[in-house]
């Protein structure tokens, strides 16, 4: 785990010093955002961050990414809304970027750390039974998770959805193409039962990337005190937060359950994505 440098302990300080990350969040983030500063910081670099940009005065996202390559930072995180944006930014880049999530597509670095945790937690993930639910069709963090998750030997993916909400083609395509075992399900409250299941893996309504006819479905995966009874003893629950107030898939009274994950998928942010920082600039080598 990280430690604070400022203690004279910090186990990954000065690995980074002199370096330059931007931030670009052109959504909210708590946790994302966070890490990387975090990360970046503990490493010894310093953070800009990039608020009220040219991008409110119609910018274009190549013009943005020129704009910041002129200041020569040494690495650039952005998160942003258009799922087209990153490769416009990387054709004219001369920084290395980093997605902190990118619209309704991917949030890769979500999944290394989801991945780390669970690995952390149960040692190996060849041959488990990860049950993915909720909003599939519009959560990024799951479309990354699912792909990730797929180079595992032996996996077994069960997906859990309304049906207006469920997995996009193009990565149900990618799974089918690495012949990974793949479940689609709508019934939640059976699969929560399952005591095969080594991760349910929740999510929220993405309630912000839908118009008013989009909302169909939502609300059809919650962890509810019932079926916390019925849960199984093994059965880790992970989420990528947040959870909105009041609408919560898993009730906060679950927090302190020992199969909780998700508050420890937070803390695994910093690290994960300092490992990340070191090897996009050179520091940490690939094994």
């Amino acid at each position: 785990m990280l430690r604070d440098p400022l203690d004279g302990e910090g186990i990954l300080s000065g690995q980074l010093v002199g370096r330059r990350m931007v931030e670009l969040f052109e959504e909210p983030s708590s946790r994302t955002v966070l890490s990387f500063s975090t990360a970046m910081i503990l490493l010894g670099g310093s953070v800009i961050p990039m608020e009220n940009t040219s991008r409110k005065k119609k910018e274009s996202w190549a013009d943005t990414a020129m704009t910041i390559s002129m200041n020569h930072p040494h690495v650039l995180v952005v998160r942003i809304t258009d799922e087209t944006a990153l490769e416009k930014m990387m054709a004219v880049s001369t920084v290395p970027i980093i997605s902190g999530g990118a619209g309704r597509d991917q949030h890769v670095t979500q999944a290394l750390l989801d991945v780390f945790t669970f690995l952390e937690r149960m040692g190996s993930l060849d041959g488990k039974h990860i049950a993915l639910c909720g909003d599939l069709k519009n959560g990024r963090t799951v479309h990354s998770l699912a792909i990730l998750l797929g180079l595992f030997p032996g996996i077994k993916l069960t997906l859990v959805s309304h049906q207006a909400l469920q997995m996009p083609e193009w990565v149900m395509q990618e799974l089918s193409r690495r012949s990974v075992s793949v479940v689609v399900a709508d019934d939640f409250q059976s699969v929560a039962q399952d005591s095969s299941v080594g991760v349910l893996y929740l999510t929220r309504d993405q309630a912000e990337r839908v118009d008013g006819n989009g909302s169909e479905g939502f609300g059809s995966c919650r962890l509810t005190d019932e079926l916390i009874l019925s849960l199984g003893a093994n059965t880790l629950v992970a989420h990528p937060l947040p959870r909105v107030e009041g609408e919560e898939e898993v009730p906060p009274s679950f927090d302190k359950d020992a199969r909780a994950t998700y508050w420890r998928q937070v803390e695994n942010g910093p690290p994960v994505r300092a490992a990340l920082l070191e090897w996009v600039l050179g520091v940490l080598k690939a094994a």
